[in-house]
């Protein structure tokens, strides 16, 4: 069995399984609300135990009907190879030998309108009877994709809960709610029952249902195969909240993780009739009230233990620091001017990691990639099946995954439909198994956000 090594961002997220090719974009609908970034991801390794072709998490294209889409232009590389049949950057480790690399692309996310969104989830629950769109209709082929049987110790401890707390808050039946009210309600409901802790690890479901703590990745699993109960398509999108001037270092055994103006993260997206894919995000408000970048997104809801600790001891076998920098446009040529060149980077990048190190005579004698600013040719279908091994750090979620390129065992369709990057963190993923994205570390913004959105809300149902 080929051993998979990933590395995370902050936390180790469940490392979802990556698509074999870039998902093609074919932009059928207009969707209201755009934003644009440059995304960079660069790894600096000063000793390494291992010899092995490691990926970065990318941003790749991707989208999800009547939700959102998202479209990603190389810039510049260096000492990276975008690996064209799984869409990621690939590079080399080698044993006592010293790396430095960097891929920057463009990326363009359009969803829902954010404001629009959270007036009607702040609406639905102060009334879960408010329903504007008059439709509960799901189409087949959504139920067949985006439901699965939702996970036993849910439906006998937390569906009953929930059912309770919408008895005693609203003295109301569950079959008198609209779509909208549910949606609502089950994601805030959850987002309390489940006390917000940020952990190094994943916790089983069995975990998190028993001492009700998890963080974003391990809320967002509850509440998937809560809303799946209920007959409601969602899914866990992963990824990076844009949040201006944030920045924080996660340590994880001998690699730092870097995240600049960004948080790797993870959380729920539902279906609601009528009106498309919706952000139930109670924690971070992703697309309700800060841009994301997507890595992927999944229904699957499992963690491997096997997969976390082998992921704890790939991050042993690397000394480095990854840094994951999301810029808009404007800030972005205030750092690298009109055109990023390797040296700007590569300075950038050792300031941002903290090491001093004059950049020019670089150890590296890779000669520089420099790819053109043209969109990739995608392939017209999107592949949920193979899995690239990884050896650095990635990121909810979230994440720069160094995978090996050894040739990986194909997924099970049924688990998972989702396209993820990785970035540099080392994760370990087997055959059959993806290694979630756990929430990392946001706890400053969480704290932010959360006393701000939550307490609006609990004042509105009290009201």
């Amino acid at each position: 069995m080929n051993t998979k090594y990933i590395l995370f961002t902050m936390v180790l997220l469940v490392v979802f399984t990556p698509l074999s090719t870039i998902q093609s974009i074919q932009v059928v609908e207009k969707l209201p609300e755009c934003h644009s970034f440059y995304f960079l991801n660069g790894i600096i390794i000063t000793n390494s135990t291992i010899n092995e072709t490691l990926y970065l998490e990318t941003p790749r294209n991707t989208s999800l009907t009547g939700g959102f889409i998202q479209s990603v232009t190389p810039i510049l590389a260096y000492n990276t190879v975008l690996n064209e049949s799984s869409g990621v950057y690939v590079f080399n480790v080698s044993q006592s030998e010293e790396y430095e690399g960097f891929f920057i692309v463009r990326v363009e996310i359009c969803y829902k309108n954010s404001t629009q969104s959270l007036a009607h989830l702040i609406q639905a629950l102060e009334d879960p009877r408010y329903d504007p769109f008059n439709e509960t209709y799901i189409p087949e082929y959504l139920v067949k994709q985006y439901i699965r049987e939702p996970y036993s110790r849910v439906v006998e401890v937390i569906v009953p809960a929930y059912e309770d707390w919408i008895n005693k808050n609203y003295n109301i039946s569950i079959s008198s709610m609209s779509k909208l009210g549910l949606l609502s309600t089950s994601a805030f409901f959850v987002y309390n029952y489940i006390e917000y802790n940020a952990s190094a690890l994943p916790r089983t479901l069995d975990e998190v249902i028993k001492d009700r703590k998890g963080d974003c990745d391990d809320i967002s699993r509850i509440l998937v195969n809560l809303l799946h109960y209920y007959g409601i398509p969602a899914v866990i999108v992963s990824g990076y909240v844009f949040i201006n001037g944030f920045e924080i270092s996660i340590p994880l055994e001998n690699v730092t993780y870097v995240f600049n103006n960004n948080g790797p993260h993870a959380y729920v997206m539902a279906y609601l009739p009528g009106y498309g894919w919706i952000s139930l995000d109670y924690l971070a408000g992703s697309m309700l009230m800060y841009p994301f970048i997507i890595d992927g997104y999944t229904i699957d809801t499992s963690v491997q233990q096997e997969a976390v600790e082998e992921v704890v001891e790939f991050h042993r076998k690397i000394n480095g620091t990854q840094v994951i920098a999301v810029y808009t446009e404007n800030e972005f040529r205030k750092i690298f001017g009109e055109q990023a060149t390797v040296n700007k980077t590569l300075e950038y990048l050792y300031v941002k990691a903290g090491i001093k190190k004059q950049v020019g005579g670089q150890s590296n004698t890779t000669t520089p990639t420099i790819i053109p600013t043209t969109t990739p040719t995608p392939t017209t279908k999107p592949t949920t099946s193979t899995t690239p091994t990884s050896t650095t750090h990635y990121t909810p979620s979230q994440t720069t995954q160094l995978q090996t390129t050894e040739k990986n065992e194909t997924t099970p369709t049924t688990t998972m439909i989702k396209e993820t990057n990785t970035i540099t963190t080392p994760s370990t993923t087997v055959t059959n198994r993806e290694t979630s994205i756990l929430d990392t570390g946001l706890i400053l913004l969480i704290a932010i956000i959360v006393a701000a959105l939550i307490s609006i809300l609990v004042i509105l149902i009290k009201r």
